[in-house]
This record gives structure tokens, C-alpha cells and sequence, in this order.
């Protein structure tokens, strides 16, 4: 069950940073060419914000119930802490992806509540865009793309 919720996971994320990608990239071309707010704008808002709550349900199945490595800094957090990786998975991963579920989250909504549609894609942009960095810098690069066994 652990091999295939975490490639799951893993090719979910892909998919995830595309959709994100395409979000940011189409409202910073909304707000610099002050276009309105339109339904491809969004269907691509809501896609990103779909794909980062399967993410999220996903990646909550390994950290709490599946993955030995937070079970291994469960038992003993303070040696998890002097673990590189260990402290990777059990703490910056989870808080930046937190990070990000939050950020897609008020990407959607706050965009919702401005008036100019300027503003929708600047705030969508922002939002976004730094919902997408954090996803970059949380991305295990170490390990395989794609867990194949």
C-alpha cells in the first residue's frame, strides 16, 4: 500500500506543478496585459486548488499513517531532527507543502474579492507563484521522479 500511495503521490505532483505553473503564468499575462478575469482563469485556478487538496490527502496518507520514515521520527523525534532526510520529510516538507495548501487556497479566494480584474490577476499571480516556489524547493530532487518499484 505505501509503494503505491507514494507513487501516486509522486506522479500527482507533477501534474500539480504543471497545473500551478499554467495558474501563475496565465494570471501575471492577465495582469500585465490588465485582461479580465476569465472562466479559462478560473478553471485553471480551480484545477491547481483540486490537484493541491489531492496532493494534500495524499501526502497526509504517508506522513500520518503509511511512510516508515515518519514513523521512524514519531518514535523519537529529537534524533529525527539530526537526520537530514528524516527531518526533510517529517518537518520542511510538511510545513512548506502546509504552506502551499494555504497559499492555493487564498489564491483562489482572494482574487474572488477584487474588483478590478487587474487586481484578480495580480493577487492571483502572487499567490501562485509563490505556491509554486514553495512546491520547488519541498520536491525530495534526491530521491527517484518517479518510484518504480
Amino acid at each position: 500500500m505505501y509503494n503505491f500511495v507514494l507513487f501516486l503521490h509522486s506522479v500527482v505532483r507533477w501534474l500539480v506543478l504543471l497545473a500551478g505553473l499554467g495558474a501563475a503564468i496565465r494570471a501575471a499575462l492577465g495582469w500585465l496585459n490588465s485582461s479580465d478575469w476569465t472562466p479559462l482563469d478560473n478553471r485553471l485556478s480551480l484545477g491547481f486548488l483540486i490537484g493541491v487538496d489531492v496532493q494534500t490527502l495524499l501526502g497526509l496518507t504517508l506522513y500520518l499513517f503509511l511512510s516508515p520514515i515518519t514513523k521512524s521520527a514519531f518514535r523519537d523525534f529529537a534524533a529525527a531532527l539530526a537526520s537530514d532526510e528524516i527531518r526533510f520529510f517529517a518537518v520542511d516538507h510538511f510545513f512548506l507543502m502546509t504552506s502551499v495548501l494555504l497559499l492555493a487556497h487564498a489564491g483562489r479566494l482572494l482574487p474572488k474579492r477584487a474588483t478590478e480584474a487587474a487586481q484578480k490577476h495580480k493577487k492571483a499571480f502572487i499567490l501562485f507563484g509563490i505556491a509554486v516556489a514553495a512546491m520547488l524547493i519541498a520536491i525530495p530532487w534526491n530521491r527517484p521522479l518517479l518510484p518504480l518499484r
